[in-house]
């Protein structure tokens, strides 16, 4: 197919189909530059030909937006944190970590105050932790057109509405995430990511009966595969009890879920159980942000909630620390690649995770 299209293109055959076709090609083998620059060319091609179709130049568009947003991941709240920074903090059990006051904090010295002194480092942060690119950042701008641009060719256009609704909810923007969720679920009849993100809004505006509705919804049109994953409790269990859940029938596995929601009621005179609704909400915003329940950040997500902040260190290398800050006690880290999407906890994030669960089972 490649070769096909390559002699296509090379005798002249371009349009706006073909280049779609041939960057996500390019995108597949890793080229990522050069699909970008094929979906801008097809775009051009779409402008002068009228007849294009709006399915095309919205994929075009939802390619070219999903290429930005990657790029965009990797720098968007990424800083670094001045070493004179600690000069006024202490922590006695970290003097091994490094004493320099001078350029910049190493993650290792951040991950170890963090760990053992975490009132100190929380002051560190706020002190010393500067941003490598300022928030406006011309990348989310381009990105954020580009999606528009995608659901104006093509209103129902699945991944461009979900994701500039995902980074309107990041942004705690929930009146126009519930606005565009309810226009994306009208225009595509009853998209359950419309469904999922209305839910998600109308919880976080205090609206939790509607938005019990809106993931009853949801859950009716999803596959069972996602319905089985969007109510899993595994993560609000211990580590016995998970293991148990999972192995049981699906039969079985519901009456368990039905119980374990029975006692999380927290008003039973109230027309809706509110833990629960908090529970799909977290579990939808993991879904449609991390592509799954079942991954380190989603887990995290799901058993805690969002964080109050979320610090994210550069050292260079590629390789980005996240602290999720949570309040009182330590932050919980994650690590992440420039060039992947796949945020993993670090092995003291995970160990602090399961003294949490142990200490603290998830209300």
């Amino acid at each position: 197919m490649g070769s096909a299209l390559e002699y296509a293109i090379d005798q002249g055959q371009e349009n706006p189909a073909s280049m779609l076709a041939f960057a996500r090609i390019r995108l597949r083998q890793g080229l990522r530059t050069e699909a970008r620059s094929l979906f801008e060319r097809g775009l051009q091609i779409a402008l002068r030909d009228t007849e294009t179709s709006a399915w095309v130049v919205a994929e075009l568009h939802d390619e070219r937006a999903k290429l930005i947003r990657d790029r965009w991941l990797g720098v968007d709240g990424v800083g670094r944190v001045r070493a004179e920074a600690f000069s006024a903090a202490r922590c006695e059990q970290a003097r091994s970590s490094g004493q320099a006051d001078r350029g910049y904090a190493s993650a290792d010295r951040l991950m170890a105050w963090n760990y053992l002194c975490p009132g100190e480092v929380a002051a560190v942060f706020e002190d010393g932790f500067e941003l490598v690119r300022p928030r406006t950042s011309g990348d989310l701008t381009l990105m954020m057109a580009s999606y528009r641009a995608a659901i104006d060719a093509y209103p129902g256009q699945v991944r461009a509405n979900t994701d500039l609704l995902v980074t309107l909810a990041s942004e705690g923007r929930w009146e126009d995430v519930l606005r565009g969720a309810r226009r994306f679920t009208r225009v595509s009849e009853g998209h359950p990511n419309g469904l999922l993100l209305a839910g998600v809004a109308l919880h976080r505006m205090g609206r939790s009966v509607e938005a019990a509705a809106h993931f009853e919804s949801a859950l009716e049109r999803l596959p069972d595969a996602d319905v089985e994953a969007l109510t899993d409790i595994g993560f609000l269990l211990d580590r016995s009890e998970t293991t148990r859940y999972r192995r049981l029938p699906a039969a079985e596995r519901h009456a368990w879920e039905d119980q374990f929601w029975a006692t999380k009621d927290r008003s039973p005179s109230t027309p809706i159980n509110e833990r629960w609704v908090e529970h799909l909400a977290r579990a939808s915003f993991a879904h449609l942000r991390f592509d799954s329940v079942f991954g380190d950040a989603a887990e995290v997500w799901v058993r805690f909630g969002g964080p109050n902040a979320i610090h994210i260190v550069d050292e260079g290398s590629g390789r980005l620390t996240e602290f999720w800050d949570y309040g009182s006690g330590p932050d919980i880290t994650f690590v992440r690649w420039v060039s992947s999407n796949r945020t993993d906890l670090t092995p003291e994030g995970r160990a602090y995770v399961d003294d949490l669960g142990k200490i603290f089972p998830p209300q």
